[in-house]
């Protein structure tokens, strides 16, 4: 498991890795492991028939949009339509990350989603 982690992260610290690939999988069969994952959601994908974008503009709430600087699933034309569409959006990009930002540069997002929450209360970790 830490070996997929880190072949599918960005910049990854060994903590990191390590507690996600402690968390992400349970036991199975024959002492095999499997990783956690709703089945419903992996065999059925129901979110992709969703109108996300009318969702969207139906809220009259902030929204903080997050994105990764590297190897990012949101292209420019996509986040300037977020903010668009959305009544109070707006975007981070967090730096040295990819995909899985969270894991990537945990500061970085602790840092925005603390600014966003409280823009007045904004101190470093």
């Amino acid at each position: 498991m830490i070996a997929y982690i880190r072949d599918r992260s960005d910049h990854p610290g060994e903590e990191i890795v390590e507690a996600v690939a402690a968390q992400a999988v349970r036991p199975g069969e024959a002492g095999r492991l499997h990783t956690k994952h709703d089945d419903y959601f992996h065999d059925h994908r129901p979110h992709r028939a969703v109108d996300y974008w009318e969702i969207l503009e139906s809220l009259h709430i902030p929204v903080l949009f997050v994105r990764a600087d590297e190897n990012s699933f949101v292209s420019d034309e996509e986040a300037e339509r977020m903010l668009a569409v959305a009544h109070a959006g707006e975007l981070v990009t967090i730096p040295r990350s990819g995909h899985a930002v969270s894991m990537d540069n945990p500061v970085a997002l602790g840092r925005a989603l603390r600014e966003f929450l409280d823009p007045g209360e904004v101190r470093d970790p």
